[in-house]
């Protein structure tokens, strides 16, 4: 009786255990080329699917397998996929989880078609920009950001040129609805949620 007692609460044990696992944080892209630009910082990081070739003007060039996922994991404070240096379709899907340290996030300049961002309580500044992002990605955006007292997220970049005295904006093929906008800014006017500057052509 002892002994299928001491069974039974070690089976509980396991399952109380495996409940309380603490997720893993993770950046995960799928590149679109053999060669991708991106930095970050933070601590304990380890990269898988990419190689580093070079440095190159504050920037890092690393080769990849088009299709073939790099996962970056550790204790990521930032993440800056977007560069000058590497033009082109580079990346097709970003996913970001469990990221508890994570402020900053760059990832314009990607032509990103899919985008996933969860449980990054810290997230700040999200710059979204010259994507091709629309739908249920920004469904999916307007409920899994952070509730923070201010930050920023950009979905198009500010001042590509002017016509006449109205700004204007070259190849971007991000595009939310009205009401996806009047959400961003209903979670914008409670200070509880994330402050969302957004930068339109409207």
């Amino acid at each position: 009786m002892n002994a299928r007692l001491l069974k039974v609460l070690f089976v509980l044990l396991v399952c109380c255990s495996s409940l309380h696992v603490k997720a893993e944080p993770i950046v995960k892209f799928k590149p679109k080329s053999d060669k991708v630009v991106f930095r970050y910082s933070g601590s304990n990081v380890k990269i898988t699917g990419a190689e580093k070739e070079k440095d190159y003007k504050g920037y890092t060039i690393y080769k990849t397998t088009p299709g073939v996922d790099v996962v970056l994991t550790g204790d990521l404070s930032s993440f800056n996929c977007n560069s000058p240096y590497v033009i082109g379709e580079r990346i097709s899907y970003l996913e970001i989880r469990d990221c508890p340290l994570l402020s900053e996030v760059n990832c314009g300049n990607n032509f990103i078609s899919d985008l996933v961002i969860e449980n990054c309580p810290k997230l700040r500044w999200l710059e979204l920009s010259k994507n091709l992002l629309r739908g249920e990605v920004f469904d999916r955006l307007a409920s899994s950001l952070p509730q923070c007292k201010q930050g920023e997220l950009r979905f198009l970049k500010p001042n590509t040129g002017y016509r006449g005295k109205a700004s204007y904006y070259t190849y971007e093929n991000n595009y939310m609805t009205d009401e996806q906008i009047q959400k961003f800014r209903d979670r914008a006017g409670r200070q509880r949620y994330l402050h969302i500057k957004l930068v339109t052509n409207g």
